[in-house]
């Protein structure tokens, strides 16, 4: 499948924010998106600001695109491929969805820490509130329920590469109902390796 080659670059916050948008779109948690959505965002991720994906997960959801589109055209049901090994950690190495509603082709995406995915010290402090979400998914019974603040709403303190991040997640319970939990994750960010370790996290059983 060919990509259009007259278009911008998309940068690092369109990319992280294509992925959550799909990643939510394959597990029911938003409507579907049409063919021509699916080929720009399909577009968004091939073409996107290189590092904000890891190679295996850019692959994965390109996949995964293709695997809805051809249901799509054909009418079949769709088959996933499988899932990457990919450890929550190295998801995504750029930025969270900001506090606009992704809608792919006509939605403006506003960075709130620039192109590169850092402020202008090198924190990134997006990034870690991005992956203390993962870290929590991992945890839940019901993942797919989760429903987490936008990025911007967040406390997040620390210095260096030390990140402290503060914040509330509505999910399910084993019962089906939606609770809130409030937790604190702390976490290392490895610049050489692009890597972020879990330290701690409290408030989530």
């Amino acid at each position: 499948m060919s990509e259009p080659t007259s278009l911008s670059q998309p940068n690092a916050t369109e990319v992280a924010a294509a992925y959550k948008h799909l990643h939510k779109v394959f597990a029911g948690k938003a409507p579907a998106m049409s063919r021509e959505e699916l080929l720009e965002a399909r577009r968004v991720i091939a073409t996107g600001r290189p590092g904000v994906l890891t190679e295996e997960l850019r692959d994965n959801m390109l996949a995964r695109i293709d695997a809805h589109i051809h249901s799509l055209d054909t009418g079949e049901p769709v088959v996933e491929p499988p899932k990457p090994k990919t450890k929550a950690r190295d998801v995504i190495a750029g930025l969270a969805v900001i506090a606009v509603p992704l809608v792919i082709v006509t939605s403006c995406i506003a960075a709130s820490d620039g192109d590169s995915g850092s402020g202008s010290d090198g924190r990134q402090d997006t990034m870690a509130a991005v992956m203390c979400e993962q870290f929590i998914e991992e945890r839940l019974l019901s993942p797919s329920s989760a429903e987490f603040p936008w990025a911007s709403d967040y406390a997040i303190a620390g210095t260096g590469n030390s990140y402290t991040v503060r914040g509330y997640v509505d999910a399910e319970n084993a019962f089906g109902a939606s609770l809130r939990r409030n937790w604190t994750c702390s976490l290392q960010h490895n610049p050489t390796e692009d890597s972020w370790t879990l330290i701690a996290l409290t408030g989530i059983e």
